[in-house]
Parts: C-alpha cells; structure tokens; sequence
C-alpha cells in the first residue's frame, strides 16, 4: 500500500524499501501461521511475494532499492545499499569481540554480476586521506561512488574543496571506466 501510494509519484524513479536485505529471518513459534513451526521458507517466501506485489505496483523500469546485502534477494532488487565496509575502523569489532577484523568485498566478488552494490562509509567529516581511501576502495569493491550523509556545514569546511576534488576525480575515473566497473568481474582483492 505504501508503495502503491507514494512510488507512483511523477518524478520518482523508484524505491527504497529499508532493512529487508539487512534483516535476518527468524524462527516462528506461531501454531495459527501457515508455515512449518520454528522453520521452513516461510520468511524468503513471504518477503518474495510482497517483493512480486511492489514489482507489479512500481512497474518494470522502476528502481528497487534496500539497506545492505543479501543473496536471498539478489533476484529482486536492483540495488543494494552497502553502509557497513569500514566497520574495523569503529567500536562495532571490539563490542561484538571481533578483534582487529579486516573487511573483504565478499557479496562484490560473488555477485558483482549480478548484483549492483552502492553506498558508502566515506563521510567529509573524515580526514581527507581517509575519505579518499575508502572512497576509492569502494569504488574497485565495486559499489558504485557516493557519500554517506553530509550536511552545509561539512560542505564549507577547510577541507570540502579537497574531498570534493576526490569525488571528481573518482567519479570521472568511474565514468571513463564504467562498463568494466559494472559489467567486470572482482577475482581478488587488488593492493593498494
């Protein structure tokens, strides 16, 4: 309903439907549901439909969108909201007693083909070095480059000219190579 209410608006070209690709499904102890107690398929089954219902509603050309990855939906969305490629650089590892751990682009190398990736964990808050790290970075994990967040005040900061000067470059760079980036494939992690 809420798709068939505000996806069909002129001017949007689709929608993003929040933590469905980062959710994990849970057991279902509910005797009065239609599905095998504590188990089964009951919910990538359920979620396939609504998806197949949203599908219909939006239309074919729409642009279907939701936060993280998962392979369970590879075969619906068309986009893939990657936030979580920097978590060594947080608290989240020491928290969850993950140690020193090292992000890999694991869902790009598997369904890179398949399955277009974007977002990001580069914010103008970081230093520039770092901004450019993990902005490029991303960008051969084969996410497609953009920001995370932002607001006026960052944009006029000291150092906005140079990470702007960062995106411009990269985004070039992406454009001149874009059919390798989108259609390419990642077979191992490159130095850098």
């Amino acid at each position: 309903d809420f798709c068939r209410e505000y996806g069909l608006e002129p001017g949007f070209d689709g929608m993003y439907l929040d933590q469905i690709g980062s959710f994990n499904a849970v057991p279902c102890f509910d005797e009065s549901h239609p599905h095998p107690i504590g188990g089964g398929t009951w919910w990538n089954d359920s979620y396939h439909n609504m998806l197949k219902k949203v599908r219909q509603v939006l239309g074919e050309d729409s642009i279907i969108t939701t936060e993280s990855c998962c392979e369970t939906y590879v075969d619906f969305f068309d986009l893939f909201l990657i936030l979580d490629t920097c978590f060594q650089h947080t608290g989240w590892n020491y928290l969850t007693g993950g140690g020193d751990t090292v992000s890999v682009p694991l869902f790009s190398m598997i369904y890179g083909d398949y399955a277009l990736s974007y977002g990001s964990a580069c914010q103008f808050i970081d230093r520039t070095d770092r901004f450019e790290y993990k902005f490029i970075r991303n960008l051969i994990w084969g996410i497609l480059p953009c920001v995370e967040g932002g607001n006026a005040a960052e944009l006029e900061s000291s150092t906005a000219g140079e990470k702007l000067a960062v995106l411009k470059r990269t985004v070039a760079f992406y454009k001149e190579n874009k059919d390798i980036f989108l259609y390419g494939r990642l077979c191992r992690i490159p130095e850098y």
